[in-house]
Parts: structure tokens; sequence; C-alpha cells
């Protein structure tokens, strides 16, 4: 039986509509000789806070960054932005039901310096994968094709803070703050695993 496969670009701590897509393939080609667009969730992620989902976003060395081969695009690291981001995702899930035994593991990958956006969101996005027990082949493509080959599902730019299939929607499940919000649908996938911890797979089922 040929294996399912689907090409999608590299997102930053991914929303669960990100990794219930990938769960549901044998294999994924990572879009690596893409150009960087802005506004996408290349360099962003919503966190559930206390008042509603809060956009993380990770700043980005200066000079021009749309079209920029996205493997190229550095961090800017001028002002403490990880501290910033620590303490906003500490606040959301602190008191959440797994904080404890995660939180170690993200936190030194969170600090660890890369230079360039794509490597760092490579390496967060692999522990992610690891914490959620997802088993699919991750790969990088090996050249920017406008239209992928038939046998690929080619989901590049389906997930973004405007618009997010109706296919990768998900489940309801406990969140920290549900005593006084709605549920916050298709957050980072911090979220579920804080507080879903071994169960949040089923989400992505």
């Amino acid at each position: 039986m040929a294996k399912s496969t689907c090409l999608i670009e590299l997102h930053f701590l991914p929303s669960i509509a990100y990794m219930k897509a990938i769960n549901s393939y044998d294999a994924v080609y990572l879009e690596a000789h893409e150009n960087y667009n802005k506004g996408t969730f290349r360099n962003k992620c919503e966190i559930v806070s206390a008042t509603g989902k809060l956009l993380l976003s990770i700043p980005l060395s200066k000079g021009k960054h749309q079209k920029m081969p996205i493997q190229k695009v550095e961090i800017n690291y001028d002002f403490p932005w990880q501290r910033n981001h620590w303490q906003s995702i500490k606040t959301a899930y602190g008191k959440s039901p797994f904080w404890e035994f995660y939180f170690d593991e993200i936190k030194e990958l969170y600090f660890a310096k890369e230079q360039y956006l794509f490597e760092f969101n490579l390496k967060l996005l692999k522990k992610m994968n690891e914490f959620f027990q997802i088993k699919t082949d991750l790969q990088l493509s090996k050249q920017y094709d406008k239209s992928s080959a038939k046998t690929i599902n080619d989901l590049r730019n389906t997930i973004s803070p405007k618009r997010t299939s109706s296919n990768l929607s998900h489940q309801p499940y406990t969140q920290v703050f549900q005593d006084r919000l709605p549920f916050q649908a298709n957050a980072s996938c911090l979220d579920v695993l804080f507080c879903l911890g071994p169960e949040a797979p089923s989400i992505f089922s």
C-alpha cells in the first residue's frame, strides 16, 4: 500500500490543526525552499491566556524578510523576547495539569539561541512529535515547486491566522481558564500538551 504524503510549510509551535494534519500522513515533506511570507504562523503562534488567545511572535533580524529564502531568515536577539515569551507561557500554563512534566525540555529548546528561524521551528516540531508520539516521517523538500506532484497532498498555506480548513477542526477539551472563557479552539499545540498530557494524541485522530 502506497504511503500517504503531504507537503506543508514549517510553523512555530504549530496549531492543533497543523499537528492533526501531519499526524494523518505517513510522510510529511516540510517546505524548505519557499520564500518567507509575513503575517503567517511561520514566526507566530497563539497560546491561551486568561483573557483569550495571546499571539507570540518571534522577532526577525533587521532587513527585508518578505520573499527571502526561508532557511536564511534569522532571528533577532537584540531584546529578550525568549524571556518575555516564556513568562507568558508560564503565566498561561503554570497551573495546568501537565506543566511540570514537559516545561523543562521545552524551556531548554526555547532558550537555545538558534540563528535561523527554520532550524528553531524544526527542533520544536520534532520535540512536539516526540511528546505526542507522532510517528510521521519528516523530510525536507529538495526544491521549490509551485505545484506538488499528484501523489503528494499540497497543504501549503492552508493553515494561517486568517483561515484553517474545516477538515482540521477538533473536539473541545478542558482548558486552564475554562471557568472564565469559552473554549478556545485551534491554539498552539502547547495548549493541548499542558492540558491533556499523554491523552493529547486523541485530539489529533
